[in-house]
């Protein structure tokens, strides 16, 4: 997904304080999530972070940037990185769809009862 250049300087120094981590010998995946989106993608109390766990063997580590959004920094084996990334980034972009769509059913709805008005 889109990651600003100023969300690049800190995750990387959040990738280097993450090294320290057990299992972090491998290459960090960092992926830029709306704010928005991280309850819908991990779950109210974060289940889904469990279940990547189990599923794929990587960790994920969440760190909210004030303002701007969450960094998702996925620690594991480069392939489950990937796999895990590409899930992610596709939920991403369906809750995106999804949130547009009720926008502008919404929008159309006002418009319909407006022109009814008159």
């Amino acid at each position: 997904m889109f990651r600003p250049e100023s969300l690049l300087c800190l995750a990387l120094r959040s990738a280097q304080r993450l090294r320290g981590v057990r299992g972090a010998d491998h290459i960090l995946e960092v992926v830029y999530v709306e704010l928005w989106m991280l309850h819908a993608l991990f779950g109210q109390d974060s289940e889904m972070l469990a279940a990547f766990y189990a599923w794929f063997r990587v960790s994920l580590v969440v760190s909210t940037v004030p303002g701007c959004g969450v960094l998702v920094f996925i620690i594991g084996p480069p392939l489950y990185q990937y796999v895990t990334k590409f899930l992610i980034v596709a939920m991403s972009f369906q809750l995106r769809i999804r949130r547009n769509r009720a926008r502008a059913r919404t929008r159309q709805l006002l418009n319909s009862t407006r022109a009814w008005r008159r």
